[in-house]
């Protein structure tokens, strides 16, 4: 069982390691994504408050 939660770790840290290097690699791609994801939260969230509003 120690075996296998050894390679669990080292697949995380590889994991771990291209996406580093992937985004270190595509700034612009990241840097789009995160606006992306970020402007669907606000947008969720304005959907609540509205929600709430109308709900009193």
């Amino acid at each position: 069982m120690g075996n296998y939660k050894k390679l669990e770790q080292f697949a995380r840290e590889e994991r771990a390691a291209y996406h580093r290097d992937w985004r270190k690699r595509n700034p612009e791609k990241l840097r789009e994504y995160n606006k992306r994801y970020w402007i669907k939260k606000a947008k969720a969230r304005l959907e609540e408050e509205k929600g709430n509003r109308n709900d009193k």
